[in-house]
């Protein structure tokens, strides 16, 4: 008899920023890693070779706990350009490092993990609140990414 391998999942992960309980997020959505085809040439056809390397943004949906618990999103987003300030600190300041990890099915050995530097908050927004529905209220976060590697 063939012996089956229990299958990874995608619920098992961990997030790590500086002050966020990591275990309140709910999905994460990695930022895509392109490079630029750029073509080039002078003969009868085109030669396309590699050019900058982008980075695309990063998704986090989390619980949104008890009242007024948790303002670190807001407070980020507000550190990059602060509406009442007319502007915000310098990126220095704002800047984080976050790390994702995949963990095996005990959650005590990490699979894989992603390296993300310059990471800001770039958006909030939280689901519509409706009388009529039971879903729990997620808070939705995009974060700009300047780079991310696959430890």
């Amino acid at each position: 008899m063939a012996h089956i391998a229990n299958p990874r999942k995608v619920f098992n992960f961990r997030v790590e920023i500086l002050g966020v309980d990591q275990f309140e997020v709910q999905k994460v959505t990695l930022p895509e890693t392109e490079i630029e085809s750029v073509e080039h040439g002078d003969t009868n056809h085109k030669i396309k070779t590699a050019g900058q390397l982008t980075f695309g943004d990063m998704t986090m949906e989390k619980l949104r706990p008890s009242p007024n618990s948790d303002i670190h999103f807001w407070t980020w987003l507000m550190a990059a350009q602060d509406p009442d300030l007319g502007g915000g600190v310098l990126p220095i300041g704002y800047k984080q490092v976050v790390i994702v990890k995949e963990m095996d099915s005990l959650g005590t050995f990490t699979l894989n993990s992603w390296l993300c530097t310059g990471v800001w908050v770039k958006k909030v927004s939280q689901n519509d609140l409706d009388r009529t529905s039971s879903e729990n209220i997620i808070e939705t976060v995009v974060f700009s990414v300047d780079k991310c590697r696959r430890l």
